[in-house]
């Protein structure tokens, strides 16, 4: 009839094969149909989809449908429902091999999950079911699943070399976390499918590690160490005797600590603490109990059960924990430690759990204001505490808040107001059970001066110094930026002139500090001595101290960042200790390390120290 060769075979290929009861399903929709009737006089094929009977001519049903069998998942969907969901249940990977092949042997989970939810099951049993799929699915000699969300399914009607597959993905890594990874899924899927290990290719895989470490040692030692332990876990896989030895020799020295804290992965960095523990069988306790507080939280708790068992007094590991809660951020996992729990027990004996929660709000806080903390670092401890905080339904947080007076349930209100890092949902979790137990603190709770982003409190001498800044910065600094770009710009050559580039980069580091005092003195509002309360520290306070071990005195004042001089004990209220203190009244005890002072202490008195500015 004039029409293409390709399409002629296709009517050909799905028409001449076909028989009444078979079933087909639509190209471009979702739909599927059974054949009825053929009448091949004239070629007219009637059918059923499901709703109504149609009848097309052979041309036009082969361009619509393709033959498919009764097993297919819109097959089942349509004309077998309660076929297909004993089908999901019991062999839920011949779903995602039908599905595969109709998506031209390629699909990934999120595309599965839009096919069958809502149709086929909710979205509460979605992950479920998708866990037992893809078990199922790494069984299957010509089916690969690959990454991590979204996974990606490949069928191919070839048996699949996994191992092969495996290391040429190997190989093409840099990562040693990835390739431990790697390695781990492979010889636990060739478990799954009841198959022995490959150990050709796992020793492939751990030579390789090997000779890409060594020439690390010397130049980049935390790199050398990755590949090493990986190494030696990939080792341990293949039985391969000394796996251990390049590892176990780096950490034989006094860098060792050092090397082991510098791994972020926490498995790695286990597995780093253990081989510690082979090279140095006579000092890994001491040292690992001084490394302690810096350890990721699960390696924290494997340290102190080796420590216990090893003999080491609890009273030791229970001794770090004032250390721990000094430096939030440097020791933030260790906080995340004691806040879930130590499974050794007394570790935690005296630690107040509103203390730590308060460390960790405190520790985050100062993670979102600090230049010199990467935002990676930042966001990977946010994501930490959140999971933390609200695992178990909340479950230790709700505990903490029943121990709680009304008045630090305001401070703790306050405090999570601020802790924008938690995510909206986390802090809507914590505020619910704050509210059911303490109804009245959330009409009461309003801002305090130092709570407020939009503003900043300076005074007058503050606000002058900073103007005269401005006035320098402008007629000063950007002029004579100004006149080296021109005299550098006369020297010709502007692609080579490295004096005129660095002028460049100059002026854009000018303007982007003008822009950052102009919009400080935009947010900026003198403070009046009639701002600053005298019952507790506030903005403008200066409060003094007493030592509670020795009667001491000492004092500081709390002012604007403009005005901070440490030497002169004038701290920013804004800075993590300084809005830890504020809200503290005559008569608390706070503990703080600040200057010379280090301790507990007692406030005993409050001074303005606005109205003392005036007076001078």
């Amino acid at each position: 009839g004039g029409r293409p060769v390709r399409r002629a075979l296709r009517t050909l290929d799905v028409c001449l094969s076909l028989n009444e009861g078979d079933y087909l399903c639509e190209r471009d929709e979702d739909g599927a149909a059974q054949v009825k009737s053929i009448d091949k006089g004239s070629w007219s094929i009637s059918f059923n989809t499901g709703e109504e009977d149609e009848t097309l001519g052979a041309v036009f049903l082969a361009d619509r449908f393709a033959v498919v069998g009764e097993a297919n998942f819109r097959v089942l969907t349509q004309f077998f429902p309660d076929r297909l969901e004993k089908t999901l249940a019991k062999d839920p990977a011949s779903i995602v091999v039908d599905l595969c092949k109709e998506n031209g042997n390629r699909i990934d989970s999120d595309q599965l999950q839009g096919l069958l939810v809502p149709d086929a099951m909710d979205e509460t049993e979605w992950k479920k079911w998708w866990t037992r799929a893809r078990t199922a699915l790494k069984k299957l000699d010509n089916v690969q699943v690959e990454g991590r969300t979204p996974y990606r399914i490949t069928y191919t009607d070839q048996r699949v070399d996994f191992a092969d597959q495996m290391l040429s993905a190997f190989l093409k890594l840099r990562d040693p976390i990835e390739q431990l990874s790697l390695t781990t899924n492979f010889v636990r899927d060739a478990k799954a499918r009841g198959e022995d290990t490959d150990i050709e290719t796992i020793t492939r895989c751990y030579e390789t590690l090997l000779s890409r470490a060594e020439p690390l040692e010397e130049k980049t030692p935390v790199r050398a160490l990755l590949r090493f332990l990986a190494a030696r876990r990939i080792g341990e896989f293949a039985g391969i005797e000394g796996a251990a030895d390049s590892a176990r020799a780096m950490l034989d020295s006094e860098k060792a600590v050092e090397l082991i804290l510098a791994i972020e992965d926490a498995p790695l960095q286990l597995l780093g603490a253990e081989t510690l523990i082979e090279a140095q069988p006579e000092a890994w306790q001491a040292i690992l109990l001084g490394a302690l507080p810096r350890m990721s939280m699960p390696v924290c708790e494997a340290v102190a059960k080796r420590l216990v068992d090893a003999g080491e007094p609890v009273e030791s590991i229970a001794g770090l924990a004032p250390s721990i809660l000094k430096s939030p951020v440097e020791h933030f996992e260790a906080l995340l430690w004691l806040w879930s729990g130590p499974g050794v027990e007394g570790v935690a004996e005296g630690v107040q759990p509103i203390k730590v929660l308060t460390r960790i709000l405190r520790g985050l806080e100062e993670c979102r204001r600090s230049d010199s903390i990467p935002r990676t670092l930042a966001t990977r401890l946010a994501g930490r505490a959140r999971n933390i905080l609200v695992a178990r339904k909340c479950e230790r947080f709700a505990a903490c808040v029943a121990t709680l007076e009304a008045g630090m349930a305001a401070a703790l209100r306050r405090q999570l107001d601020t802790s924008e890092n938690l995510g909206r949902a986390a802090r809507e979790d914590l505020f619910r059970i704050l509210d059911v137990k303490f109804p009245k603190v959330k009409a009461k709770v309003a801002l305090k001066p130092w709570e407020r982003d939009d503003v900043l409190y300076v005074t007058n001498s503050g606000m002058m110094r900073k103007q005269e800044e401005i006035e320098h910065h402008v007629n000063v600094k950007m002029r004579d930026n100004a006149r080296a770009i021109g005299e550098a710009a006369e020297k010709g050559d502007l692609s080579e002139n490295s004096e005129y580039k660095f002028a460049l980069e100059e002026r854009d580091l000018l303007r982007a500090r003008l822009a950052q005092m102009n919009a400080e003195m935009a947010m900026a509002q003198v403070l009046s001595p009639d701002d600053v309360p005298e019952s507790e520290i506030s903005v403008g306070t200066r409060a003094k101290f007493t030592s509670v071990a020795d009667g001491s005195s000492y004092e500081i004042t709390f002012l604007g960042p403009w005005e901070a001089d440490f030497d002169a004990g004038t701290l920013n209220y804004k800075s993590p200790l300084g809005l830890e203190m504020m809200g503290t009244r005559i008569g608390d005890v706070v503990e703080f390390d600040h200057r010379n002072a280090r301790g507990e202490f007692t406030l005993v008195e409050v001074f303005n120290a606005i109205v003392e500015e005036a007076r001078a």
